[in-house]
């Protein structure tokens, strides 16, 4: 498994093996990928330049979407990239 694909928080069970409890993580709940992205996404349109921008454009609702999901796409796969060098 690719490192973006792993839990960014994964979730953590017990379980009791021969009378010791035990921790067993679990490979559940928002990837790495996908936590940076939702990251990226509140900086995005929390940032003034941004909303400015896109207020002011004349580009099409789905292509400011669309704009929106690029720049924040882009951003948690260069985070990624980053962290694996």
């Amino acid at each position: 498994m690719k490192n973006a694909d792993l839990p960014a928080m994964p979730t953590v069970d017990w379980d009791i093996k021969d009378g010791i409890p035990i921790v067993i993580c679990g490979d559940k709940g928002l990837t790495k990928r996908e936590h940076f992205a939702a990251m990226a996404m509140q900086g995005i349109l929390a940032n003034p330049f941004y909303s400015n921008l896109l207020n002011e454009s004349i580009l099409r609702e789905v292509e400011k979407r669309q704009l929106i999901l690029n720049l924040v796409i882009d951003t948690a796969d260069g985070v990624i990239a980053e962290l694996e060098k």
